[in-house]
């Protein structure tokens, strides 16, 4: 039997499954986060294993790296792909709604993809909007945004302030930009 999963060894998997960048000086910071995590969540166990119907699963531990990746977008410590197929930093309100859901075909960043695909298939215990809404409360977030997050009034309602509506020959057509 293997022995029982750290919450280092999650962060280092976040590195790994997620590309975030660890060294000395963020090591302390993503542990710290995820003690919170763990004490306002005393149900997550990364060492269950629970059965999805197809696999054996690890909902926790995985729920416990998406989270890492979250919160390290959110801390403006880790870039994700914009919609010039480049990386940007989340740091300004209007950067916010790089994070929003928007179907299948629409997502700039696959990272931020599969892990709303997880939490739709139920192979994580927490959908997105609830993950992002759970760690905009999260102190370090509220430090450096200088609030609380919450995914429909900060990261939604700014994709919509974003859609332009613009007419096409008498039909009107709705644009991501």
């Amino acid at each position: 039997m293997a022995p029982p999963i750290t919450l280092q060894s999650i962060i280092k998997r976040t590195e790994t499954t997620h590309k975030i960048k660890l060294n000395n000086n963020n090591l302390d910071y993503y542990y710290n986060f995820m003690s919170r995590q763990m004490e306002a969540h005393k149900e997550y166990d990364p060492n269950l294993a629970c059965s999805t119907g197809k696999t054996n699963v690890y909902p926790y531990r995985q729920l416990l790296i998406d989270k890492v990746l979250l919160f390290s977008v959110l801390s403006r410590k880790t870039q994700i792909r914009d919609e010039t197929d480049g990386f940007t930093f989340v740091d300004s309100e209007e950067k916010l709604r790089l994070l929003s859901a928007r179907g299948k075909e629409y997502w700039y960043d696959n990272r931020l993809k599969s892990i709303h695909s997880r939490g739709v298939a139920g192979r994580i215990p927490e959908t997105y909007e609830t993950i992002l809404n759970d760690i905009g409360k999260d102190e370090a977030i509220t430090a450096i945004w200088g609030r609380q997050l919450d995914y429909e009034r900060d990261i939604q309602a700014k994709t919509k302030e974003k859609i332009k509506v613009n007419n096409v020959s008498g039909n009107i057509a709705m644009l991501y930009s």
